[in-house]
């Protein structure tokens, strides 16, 4: 399959199909996927959330159902340590999200920077299974 960018022609058909569909999806992972996340996450569990039961349960619970979501299909991959290291991490970025969304009043911040992470995710991807 080799490195590249684009599809060429010396490619077989399959290649190139198998190309524009995982691109196609993670286009849609990137936008569409994250914005479903971010209606969620920050503007239910968050924003909403907080006028009913105060701002750090709201936050503090929207961060972690973040976490929770985005780890729980990886249970049993790594150490448990690794696992709540992700845990960890990602429980932080869901406050940093509810931060910026706080302050705005929208989800718009939080889904910029998670169109953002989700590109770079996806292009370190690219990079290691030598599509980039």
């Amino acid at each position: 399959m080799g490195c590249y960018i684009l599809p060429d022609a010396s490619q077989s058909y399959r290649e190139v199909l198998l190309f524009s569909i995982g691109t196609l999806y993670r286009l849609q992972e990137c936008f569409v996927n994250s914005l479903l996340e971010e209606f969620f996450f920050r503007g239910f569990a968050f924003l909403v959330l907080r006028r009913y039961a105060g701002e750090r349960f709201a936050c503090l619970f929207s961060a972690l159902s973040f976490a929770l979501y985005h780890t729980a299909m990886m249970l049993g991959w790594f150490p448990p340590l690794l696992f709540l290291l992700a845990l960890a991490g990602l429980t932080a970025g869901g406050v940093l999200f509810n931060l910026l969304d706080a302050r705005a009043g929208t989800i718009f911040p939080s889904w910029a920077v998670h169109i953002f992470a989700n590109l770079a995710i996806n292009t370190v991807g690219f990079i290691l299974f030598k599509i980039l």
